[in-house]
C-alpha cells in the first residue's frame, strides 16, 4: 500500500490566520498602545509556514520520495522576491529623497542585509531592541522576519530529506517523531537564549525554529487529524485557537521577554486553529473565514506586510512629525492600494513565470548583488555627503552665536530656533569615544570598567587628579571633561558603566543579569576611589530616567539622595571632593526622538515645557540632601533650558545624538560653563 499526502488546498481558516497576523502587525506599529501583543503577529506567519511547506514537502517525498531542491527553490524565488525587492527599491528611493545623509548609512546596510535575506542576523549582531521606540528604525528593518523564513526555506527540505529514511510506508511516523525532536530542542534553545541575551534572541533564526517545526509537525499529523471529525470538539478546538489568538494581542507586552515560552501562545493558538479545519470547514468559522474581504485581506497579507512598515518610517522624515490618527487611516489606505496593486501586476505574475530553475536562480542572484551593491553605495554615499557638510559644519561651530552660546549669551538671544546648519550628526557627534589624547590604563578586570587615562599634567607630580565617573551620562560628558582638565592641567581618568548608576542603589527593572552586574561594577568602583583617592570625582547619572530604589517607601528623588549621598560622602571622606553635574533634560519621553531632523528648518517645534523636559531633579536633591561642603552641584541647565523652556537644537545645532544623549559637539560647546562650574 503506497502511502498518500494529505492535500493542501486553499483554506479559508489558513487565509483568515494570515489575514489576522498582519492586522496584528499593522496594528502594533501603528497604535502600539491598544494593541501591545501585535508582535506576535510573525509568530502566527512562522506556524503558518511551517505547516505548508512541510505539507507540500511530504506530498513530494511520498509520491517520489525525493525533493526536487532545485526547483522548489526556483519556486520561493519567483514567488517572493519580485514584491520584496520592488518594496526595497522604491523605500531606498525615499530615503535618498527624505532622510538626512546620516541615515543613508544604516538604511543602506541594512537593504543590503535584506536583499541578501541576512537582515535578523545582521540585528542579531547589533542587538537592536526590536519594541525600543527610541531608535531611529530603518525602512527594512521588518525584514528580519521574512529573513528567518527564507533561512527556514533553505534548511527544511535538505532536514527532511536527511530524516525520512528509506521505508516509503514509515515516512510520516519517522519525520514526525524527528520534528516533534527538533521542535523540542530548539524550543528549549528558545527559552534560554530569550533569558540570557532578550534583543539578541528576538532576531536570532535558532531561536524561532521551533515555531516552523510546530507548524511541520501539525502537517506530519494531518492525516490521522483529518479522521477526526466531531464537529463539537473541532468547533471548541478552533474557538480555543482563536481565543489564544486575540489574548496574544493584548496580554503579550513589549517589556516581556520574547519569543521564549511566551510564544506558546500564538503558535499553539495558530496550530489550534489549522488542526481544527484539518477534517474541514468549521462552520460557525467558516461564516466569517469565508467573507470576501478576509479573503482579500489574507491574500494581501505578504504585499501589506513589506509596504506598511517603509510608509510609516518615511512619513516623519516628510511631514515632520509621527503621524496622527487620520493620517494613520490614510497610510492604512495607502498600504492596502499598494499591496492590491504589488499582488496584481508583480506577485502573480512572477509566481507564473515560465523560467527554468537555472534562469530563475540567475535573475535572483543578479537581483540580489544589485540591490546589495545599491545599499552599500548609498552607505559610501552617506560619507561623502556628510565629510563634504562636515568642513563647513566645523567652520560655523566658531561662530559667535553658534549652539549653546545662543542661551548663554543675551546678545545672540534670537539665534536660539536658528535652522539646523546641517540635519546629519556625523562622527563628531560621537559621545562614547574617547578623545585623542586618552590611553587605557587598565582593562575591565573583576567588574571594575576599563580605566581610561586623559593626562595634560605635562609630567607634574603635583597635578590634580580628577576621575569621571558614572553611567552613560557621565561618558557623555567626557570630552567636555576632557577639554577643560587640558585647560586646567589635570590628570583625568574615567571609569563609565553605561546603565549603571554609580551609588548605593539597585535598579527596579526586570533584568537580573543587568541588575547583578551594576550591582558588581557600582561595588568595583567604589572601592577604587577609596583606595585612590583622586582630588576630584566629576559624576553625573540618569536620574531622571533609570528607576531604582533605597529601601522601600520612598519616591525616586528620595532614593537617590540617599543612595548617591551616601556614597558620595565615603569619597569625601577620604578627601575627594565631588562635583555633580546635574542631569540632562529628558528628549524621547517628550518628543519623537526624529523631530529636530524632520523639523530643522524650524526646530523650536521640537522645544518642550521645561516642567515636562525635567520633571524631577534627583542629583540636584541629593547634593542638597548630603548638606556637605565638599560635595557641589555643577549645573548645566542653562546650556539647555530657559526658564521656561528646554530645546532639542540650539543656535543652529542639534542638542541630542540619541534618545537620551547629548551629541559630542554639544558638549565641546559648553566647556567654558563646565569649566566654571568645576572649578568654583
Amino acid at each position: 500500500m503506497k502511502a498518500t499526502a494529505t492535500p493542501t488546498a486553499l483554506r479559508g481558516d489558513i487565509q483568515a490566520l494570515r489575514a489576522l497576523a498582519v492586522l496584528m502587525v499593522l496594528g502594533v506599529h501603528l497604535w502600539p498602545e491598544r494593541l501591545p501583543g501585535g508582535f506576535a503577529g510573525v509568530d502566527v506567519f512562522f506556524a503558518i509556514s511551517g505547516f505548508l511547506i512541510t505539507s507540500h514537502l511530504l506530498k513530494e517525498i511520498l509520491s517520489t520520495g525525493t525533493v526536487q531542491l532545485g526547483r522548489f527553490y526556483a519556486r520561493r524565488v519567483r514567488r517572493l522576491l519580485p514584491a520584496a525587492f520592488l518594496v526595497l527599491v522604491v523605500s531606498l528611493a525615499g530615503v535618498v529623497a527624505l532622510m538626512p545623509s546620516n541615515l543613508w548609512g544604516p538604511n543602506g546596510v541594512e537593504a543590503a542585509a535584506a536583499a541578501g535575506y541576512v537582515q535578523n542576523l545582521w540585528l542579531t549582531w547589533q542587538a537592536v531592541d526590536y519594541h525600543a521606540q527610541g531608535q531611529t528604525a530603518t525602512i527594512a528593518q521588518h525584514y528580519w522576519s521574512l529573513s528567518v523564513e527564507e533561512q527556514f526555506y533553505l534548511l527544511w527540505p535538505a532536514l527532511l530529506l536527511l530524516l525520512r529514511g528509506r521505508d516509503p510506508e514509515r515516512v510520516r511516523g519517522r519525520l514526525a517523531v524527528a520534528v516533534a525532536v527538533v521542535a523540542g530542542l530548539f524550543l528549549a534553545f528558545s527559552v534560554w537564549f530569550t533569558a540570557v541575551d532578550v534583543h539578541r534572541a528576538y532576531f536570532f533564526t535558532p531561536v524561532r525554529f521551533w515555531e516552523f517545526a510546530a507548524g511541520g509537525l501539525l502537517a506530519l499529523g494531518a492525516q490521522r487529524i483529518g479522521r477526526w471529525d466531531r464537529p463539537a470538539g473541532r468547533a471548541a478546538m478552533s474557538a480555543a485557537g482563536w481565543l489564544m489568538l486575540g489574548a496574544s494581542c493584548v496580554l503579550l507586552q513589549p517589556t516581556d521577554p520574547f519569543p521564549g515560552w511566551r510564544a506558546l501562545l500564538p503558535v499553539v493558538g495558530t496550530a489550534l486553529v489549522i488542526a481544527a479545519g484539518t477534517a474541514g470547514a468549521v462552520p460557525w468559522v467558516s461564516r466569517v473565514t469565508d467573507l470576501p474581504l478576509v479573503r482579500l485581506l489574507g491574500d494581501l497579507s505578504y504585499s501589506l506586510y513589506l509596504w506598511h512598515w517603509p510608509l510609516l518610517v518615511l512619513f516623519p522624515h516628510a511631514f515632520g512629525r509621527p503621524p496622527l490618527w487620520p493620517e494613520k487611516l490614510g497610510l492604512m489606505a495607502l498600504t492596502f492600494a499598494l499591496a492590491w496593486a504589488t499582488k496584481r501586476f508583480v506577485e502573480d505574475p512572477g509566481r507564473a513565470l515560465p523560467w527554468t530553475t537555472r534562469r530563475t536562480m540567475t535573475v535572483m542572484l543578479v537581483a540580489v548583488l544589485a540591490l546589495a551593491g545599491t545599499g552599500v553605495g548609498l552607505r559610501q554615499a552617506g560619507r561623502m555627503v556628510e565629510h563634504a557638510q562636515l568642513e563647513a559644519h566645523r567652520v560655523f561651530l566658531q561662530s559667535p552665536c553658534a549652539g549653546p552660546k545662543a542661551l548663554l549669551d543675551p546678545a545672540c538671544a534670537g539665534h536660539i530656533g536658528d535652522p539646523l546648519e546641517t540635519r546629519s550628526l556625523g562622527e563628531d557627534a560621537k559621545y562614547f569615544t574617547a578623545p585623542p589624547s586618552c590611553t587605557l590604563l587598565q582593562d575591565e578586570k573583576d567588574s571594575l570598567p576599563p580605566v581610561v587615562e586623559c593626562d595634560h599634567s605635562q609630567g607634574r607630580a603635583d597635578a590634580p587628579l580628577v576621575y569621571l565617573v558614572g553611567d552613560s551620562h557621565a561618558e557623555q560628558w567626557r570630552w567636555a571633561v576632557d577639554e577643560v582638565a587640558r585647560r586646567q592641567g589635570w590628570k583625568l581618568r574615567t571609569l563609565v558603566k553605561g546603565g549603571c548608576p554609580i551609588g548605593d542603589l539597585t535598579l527596579t527593572i526586570d533584568d537580573t543579569p543587568r541588575v547583578r552586574g551594576c550591582e558588581a561594577t557600582r561595588d568595583a568602583v567604589d572601592a577604587h576611589i577609596g583606595r585612590v583617592r583622586p582630588d576630584m570625582v566629576v559624576t553625573s547619572t540618569y536620574a531622571i530616567g533609570e528607576p531604582v530604589e533605597f529601601g522601600s517607601g520612598l519616591t525616586r528623588e528620595q532614593a537617590y539622595a540617599k543612595g548617591m549621598g551616601s556614597m558620595w560622602k565615603r569619597w569625601t571622606a577620604g578627601g575627594t571632593r565631588v562635583s555633580v553635574i546635574t542631569d540632562t533634560p529628558l528628549n524621547k519621553a517628550v518628543r519623537p526622538v526624529e523631530c529636530v531632523s524632520t523639523n530643522w528648518r524650524n526646530p523650536s517645534e521640537c522645544d518642550r515645557p521645561r516642567a515636562d523636559a525635567i520633571p524631577m531633579a534627583p542629583l540636584d536633591r541629593a547634593v542638597e540632601a548630603a548638606d556637605d561642603p565638599m560635595i557641589r552641584l555643577a549645573d548645566m541647565t542653562p546650556g539647555f533650558c530657559s526658564p521656561t523652556t528646554c530645546h532639542a537644537a540650539v543656535g543652529g545645532v542639534q542638542v541630542f545624538y540619541d534618545h537620551d544623549h547629548v551629541q559630542r559637539e554639544y558638549t565641546l560647546l559648553l566647556a567654558d560653563l563646565l569649566e566654571t562650574e568645576l572649578t568654583r
